[in-house]
């Protein structure tokens, strides 16, 4: 477990930096949630980067109502889980998201600013964007229903952790 003690320490230190003029904004990542709310309702950040994809939605119970409560931005990471969503699930028989719809899953969230995410090629890239554009053109129902389908692959890719459970 983080000592809060320590990161707050952290954080303020920071901030004298910040009002000196030496770094222009604070940001801190972390995989535990409440640490996430406690940051998030500090005072002292200007985003947090926090881990968001179809799988991992644990953080849309409390850090992310937090984080848009006291307006502090995310920046999601690991939209893909690794690189692995896009790769298919034995029990799933429907269409495979792509990266493109991996990023979208995670900026549909009114909590999330921006993403990073791990395009690896040119193709990737590509990929993303055309997807990404393609999305822009649904309609609200539309888009609505794309993400409960990706919410429905994500769980039962969570509920799997690395195939552990037995067909």
């Amino acid at each position: 477990e983080e000592d809060y003690a320590k990161v707050e320490a952290a954080l303020k230190a920071a901030h004298e930096l910040k009002a000196a003029g030496t770094i222009r904004h604070v940001a801190a990542s972390t995989h535990s949630f409440d640490l996430a709310c406690k940051l998030a309702s500090s005072g002292l950040l200007d985003c947090i980067m926090l881990r968001y994809n179809m799988a991992h939605r644990t953080v849309e119970k409390d850090a992310f109502p937090t984080a848009l409560a006291c307006g502090v931005p995310v920046f999601s990471f690991t939209s893909t889980r690794w690189n692995t969503l896009q790769g298919g699930h034995k029990r799933w028989d429907g269409e495979l998201p792509d990266i493109g719809d991996c990023i979208d899953f995670a900026l549909a969230h009114p909590a999330v600013a921006h993403n990073i995410s791990s395009i690896r090629t040119l193709a990737e890239l590509e990929t993303a964007t055309t997807t990404l554009a393609r999305l822009a053109e649904l309609g609200e129902a539309e888009h609505a229903a794309a993400l409960e389908t990706w919410r429905e692959y994500g769980t039962l890719v969570h509920d799997d952790q690395d195939n552990l459970v037995e067909t």
